[in-house]
């Protein structure tokens, strides 16, 4: 039986770490007390079926008991190439055992301790002392004195004075993962008959950052910053209301800027983690498809985001402008005889090329022209894939001879893209001997 980290780290996928600061063993199992040389490891036989154990531990940490046959003795789970246990070293896993640290001691920490975890339901707060490598619990109820320090009051940031008393109530509103508890203003009580003094530097949740980049009929959105377990993200999207150069909303005659006018309220929407698009960029990336050039000033807009972690939400990010530009109408891009025989053979297919996905809404208003003899050649079905479309003809393309020259005409309400833009007329070239869409 041994244990494994289970922090959600993908990266950290070994034993749990031990250091002189951190430490966690099997300390019981089935009721007895272990001492074996690697207490993070132990041989046991079950007891009705059943294996009991308990962990001691300082650290403040998730954990995973592995518990499987052990046939050779050498400590280890054996796995196949495959990464699949073998026949004689079955296996199981428990569900995830939480440990919280040693309780603190009288006093408080010898340096601001970075929380980094609490309960509000069951009153603990996990503050680690970063500096003296120290990781404690904190317990506290209405016997408590609590204060807050942001730096809002006129008081210098990072001490709490009289005039930062809160309540309890108060005190949790804004307590979150993040913050610190100030080492001269907490004063810590174990008795629980005594009265502790909390002073906690509200630091958490901080300012995100945010940048908004222009894309078709969309915005993208990369958000940084983010406390790790946040609860959500709060994005504001501000549409312009005037963002004409030199306009009114336009002081530096630079169209979609800070100083154009937007509208007075804006549009909220709130994203988590599910919603991010890239899991390989820290942050949250994310496509606003809402934010379209139909029906804007120029396609404008700005953009503010919060986060809220345990409750509290952050100040605003800096805002950031972007430009959500015009849905493109698709355009012709080349167009080549179907020969799926190499040359051998005739075709009586050409396939066209557009610069994004189209739909066909009328095979017949695509034209084929031999510029040679005049013939016309008309489509009759069209198979698309993407943006290419193979359009079989009426007749067949001459392929008597070398390079036969051929012109195309594709009418306008043919072919349009997803969102319903037509293309431009196609016309190559009908009326020059000279320019020709393809040969044969």
């Amino acid at each position: 039986m041994s244990f494994v980290d289970a922090a959600g780290d993908p990266e950290d996928q070994g034993f749990i770490e031990e250091t002189a600061a951190l430490e966690s063993d099997i300390a019981v199992v089935n009721g007895s007390a272990f001492g074996g040389a690697d207490d993070q490891y132990a041989t046991a036989t079950p007891v009705g079926g059943n294996l009991t154990f308990t962990v001691n531990s300082n650290g403040f940490e998730d954990y995973v008991a592995v518990v499987f046959f052990d046939e050779d003795g050498d400590t280890r789970l054996d796995l196949d190439s495959d990464g699949v246990p073998t026949d004689d070293e079955l296996f199981g896993v428990s569900g995830v055992v939480s440990v919280l640290p040693q309780e603190a001691a009288f006093g408080g920490p010898a340096n601001d301790a970075d929380i980094e975890g609490l309960d509000k339901d069951g009153d603990w707060i996990v503050a680690n002392d970063t500096t003296a490598g120290v990781t404690r619990l904190f317990e506290y109820d209405d016997n408590d004195t609590f204060f807050v320090d942001d730096a809002t009051t006129g008081n210098t940031a990072g001490a709490c004075v009289a005039a930062e008393e809160v309540t309890l109530a108060d005190f949790e509103d804004v307590l979150t993962v993040g913050d610190d508890l100030d080492s001269v203003g907490t004063v810590y009580q174990p008795n629980d008959a005594l009265g502790s003094s909390f002073c906690l530097l509200n630091t958490s949740p901080a300012q995100p950052t945010l940048a908004a980049t222009g894309a078709q009929e969309s915005v993208e959105l990369s958000i940084a910053g983010l406390v790790t377990g946040y609860d959500e993200v709060t994005v504001t999207r501000y549409a312009a209301t005037d963002a004409d150069s030199g306009g009114a909303g336009g002081t530096d005659n630079t169209a979609c800027t800070t100083d154009d006018v937007y509208s007075a309220t804006g549009e909220e929407f709130t994203l988590t983690a599910a919603d991010d698009e890239d899991d390989d960029v820290t942050g949250i990336q994310y496509t606003d498809t809402d934010a379209t050039n139909a029906g804007t000033d120029a396609g404008c807009y700005y953009y503010e985001a919060t986060q809220t972690v345990d409750g509290e939400e952050s100040d605003a990010s800096a805002a950031d402008t972007a430009t959500a530009a015009a849905d493109a109408d698709p355009t012709f891009v080349s167009a080549r005889a179907n020969d799926v025989n190499d040359g051998v053979g005739t075709s009586n297919q050409v396939r066209f090329t557009f610069s994004e996905t189209v739909v066909v809404n009328d095979a017949t208003g695509f034209t084929v022209i031999e510029e040679a003899s005049g013939i016309e050649f008309n489509g009759l079905t069209a198979t698309v894939s993407g943006s290419t479309v193979i359009v079989t003809l009426d007749g067949t393309l001459n392929d008597a001879g070398t390079d036969n020259e051929y012109d195309i005409t594709i009418d306008a309400a043919a072919v349009e893209d997803a969102a319903g833009n037509e293309i431009a007329a196609v016309d190559v070239d009908t009326t020059s001997t000279t320019v020709h869409a393809f040969t044969y």
